[in-house]
Order: C-alpha cells, then sequence, then structure tokens
C-alpha cells in the first residue's frame, strides 16, 4: 500500500513540462520545473504543447476568450493526466515486486482477544484512567491501523474512548462511543494509524463512566488453556494499564501500573500493512525514468484514439499504426522496442533485491547460480 496523495506531491515536479514556445498561444501556470533535469516532452516528439492541447478539451470554449482561465484549466488537464501516469507506474512497479515476491502487503489482521467476557466478571472502578497499552512494530515501512474498538460495560451509557501517543502532549485521536448492548461486547468502527514510533494509548476515563467495565481477560486465559499474558501479534503488542493521572492530557507514562488480569472491557481489532510510502519518496530519482515513460505512454495513446474528437493539424503526419509501432514496437518479433518495451526493462532494473530496506516487506528473494543442459 501507499498513500496516492502523498505520492503525487512528492514526484509532480520530479519531471516537468516544456513551456509553449508561443507566447501567444496556451501558456502553463505551472509543472515547468523539474527536479531531475528531465522533460516529458523529450521522451518522444510527440509530446508537443500543440499535440497535447488537441486531446484536450477546447477550453477557448468554455472560457471566451478569456487567456488567464484557459491557461490554468489545461493547465489543471495536464496535472491531472500527469499525476494519474505517476500512480500507474508505481502500482505497476509494486505489482511487479509482489509477481517476483520481494514485496508484501497485509502482514497480520486479527482481534486482540477472540473471546468476550461474562457479565458476572466486573472490574472494580477506582476513577482511574485505564486501557491497553499497544507497541507497534518499528519500522518506517510497516503500517499499524486499528480498524474497530470492542468495550463492554455493565450499563449502558456514552462513553468516550481516545487513543494517546507517547509523544504528544493532547489525544491524537478521540471517539465517542454510544454503549447500547447491555452488557455484551460493542464494536465500534475506527481508522486509527499507529506510526512505528513511540508508544500509544487507547484508554478511558473510569470516573466518568457510570458502573463497571466487564473483564474479558478470564474468558480468554481459559479459553487459550491456562494462558496468563495478553495475545500479542508477530507485528505488536498489547498490555491493560492504569494510571491516577488526568485523562484530559498525557500522564507520566513511567507512573502505569500493568496487569495482565483484566482488559477493562476493551478489544481491539488490528490490521499491519507494509507501507511503501517513505521508500518511494524518499529514492523517489529511482522512479523517474518509469514515471516519464509511463506518462509519457499513457498521453500518446490518448493522441491515437483521441477521446474528445479533437482536429489535430499533425495527424496527417503520422498514421495510427505508425504511432502503436512506438508505443508497442514489434510485437511478434524476438525484440518488440517501442516505449512500453523501454518501460517494462526500467521497472525491472529497479525492482532489484532490497531486503536491507525493510526485513518484513521487502523479504530477501534467494538468487542461485542456474544450471542447465545445452543441446
Amino acid at each position: 500500500m501507499y498513500n496516492a496523495s502523498t505520492i503525487k506531491t512528492e514526484l509532480i515536479g520530479l519531471l516537468g513540462w516544456r513551456q509553449n514556445e508561443d507566447s501567444s498561444g496556451t501558456q502553463l501556470t505551472s509543472l515547468t520545473t523539474s527536479s531531475s533535469g528531465q522533460y516529458y516532452n523529450d521522451i518522444h516528439p510527440l509530446l508537443t504543447i500543440d499535440n497535447l492541447l488537441s486531446i484536450a478539451p477546447e477550453y477557448s470554449r468554455l472560457h471566451s476568450g478569456d487567456q488567464p482561465g484557459e491557461n490554468t484549466a489545461f493547465t489543471n488537464w495536464l496535472q491531472q493526466k500527469t499525476e494519474a501516469g505517476i500512480i500507474q507506474a508505481i502500482q505497476t512497479w509494486i505489482n511487479r515486486k509482489f509477481e517476483v515476491k520481494t514485496a508484501k502487503n497485509l502482514l497480520e489482521r486479527n482481534v486482540l482477544f477472540d473471546t468476550s467476557g461474562r457479565i458476572q466478571g466486573k472490574d472494580v472502578n477506582n476513577s482511574l484512567v485505564v486501557g491497553l497499552e499497544v507497541v507497534p512494530p518499528k519500522s518506517r515501512s510497516v503500517q499499524t491501523k486499528i480498524e474497530s474498538i470492542g468495550i463492554q460495560l455493565d450499563t449502558n451509557q456514552s462513553v468516550t474512548v481516545s487513543l494517546f501517543h507517547s509523544q504528544s502532549n493532547s489525544a491524537v485521536q478521540t471517539q465517542a462511543i454510544t454503549y447500547s448492548s447491555n452488557g455484551g461486547i460493542q464494536w465500534e468502527s475506527v481508522d486509527w494509524t499507529l506510526e512505528g514510533t513511540g508508544t500509544y494509548f487507547v484508554a478511558y476515563d473510569q470516573s466518568a463512566i457510570t458502573g463497571q467495565s466487564v473483564n474479558g481477560a478470564p474468558d480468554y486465559t481459559y479459553y487459550n488453556k491456562g494462558l496468563t499474558k495478553f495475545p500479542t501479534g508477530k507485528f505488536y503488542e498489547a498490555t491493560a494499564f492504569t494510571n491516577s493521572g488526568s485523562f484530559a492530557s498525557m500522564w507520566d507514562t513511567s507512573s502505569n501500573s500493568y496487569t495482565t488480569s483484566t482488559n477493562y472491557g476493551l478489544n481491539l481489532r488490528l490490521n499491519v500493512q507494509c507501507d511503501y510510502t517513505s521508500f518511494i519518496t524518499e529514492q523517489k530519482t529511482l522512479f523517474q525514468d518509469i514515471v516519464g515513460l509511463q506518462v509519457a505512454i499513457n498521453l500518446i495513446r490518448e493522441m491515437v484514439y483521441n477521446p474528445n474528437s479533437r482536429i489535430n493539424r499533425n495527424q496527417s503526419n503520422v498514421s495510427k499504426n505508425e504511432v502503436l509501432f512506438e508505443l508497442e514496437g514489434d510485437t511478434q518479433g524476438p525484440r518488440p522496442g517501442g516505449l512500453t518495451d523501454r518501460l517494462n526493462k526500467s521497472i525491472d532494473s529497479i525492482t532489484f533485491d532490497d531486503s536491507q530496506i525493510d526485513k518484513y516487506c521487502s523479504p530477501c528473494r534467494r538468487r542461485a547460480v542456474k544450471y542447465k543442459s545445452v543441446g
């Protein structure tokens, strides 16, 4: 997985578009800077501003001769096309890594406790801050998410559950829950991301609830044949805690008291996934060729099919088959060539054994000498 918005923002300036040489014609209002020194127009001769205008919507009609408005509209259209090519290039790269087994996606998805507590087993309400301490994996490429919170109380009521982080003074997430399950466990959907630094605390204030929480830990211990500690996944750890500090802000965690005899009525559904966003953005120069080629292929293919049916004064100079040959090469020959072949080779060049980047998400693919008979 990756954050598409972040990828677009970070890679949009990796290559640039050359400004229209005709100063009286449509001008780009952005997209003209290139951090790599490469420009999309240089990838293929067809990628001229005139040709791009011929497949874009006719903004001159929409803006009635308003040149600044036309410039902005065309630039926005070209940015959307460029961003779409960027994401397609990244997705193709990740898919290739999946194929050769040097990438993973979902690492783990489970529930902290797979049973609920019995209504007879109640926790004493000492008006403390109580909850679960969760330690995510210490990896920049691994993202842990809490998908939903389970809560079990002996009385229907409203309760606020918050997510605190050891490096923040205030709650980073808060969820107001209307508990109405009459002593049973109730699940509330959330979307809380746990980054791979520090420690997180899913907590509520006992003094703010009516009655008591229902202890789900004894049933879990019995169900799992005497297990006396909390279940932990391969990629995270969880322990129940109490603290006498204030719930309004991050308390002194050195005063936490830990226990495995109760969960204070809380349960969690978590999933752990690989997130390649930071690797891609930090090593974005590795992707400049595949991004440039993918954007070029997309736009040239659009010139071939011309969905807006715009008349291109250059169409008489080239045929559809000639342009498709530029894209695909000789598909029947041993060496196809074309931009698509160049793209595949560029993807292969960065689909390397990057096991040292992250041991979880980029596992080592063992390579060895291959022997075969020669006839």
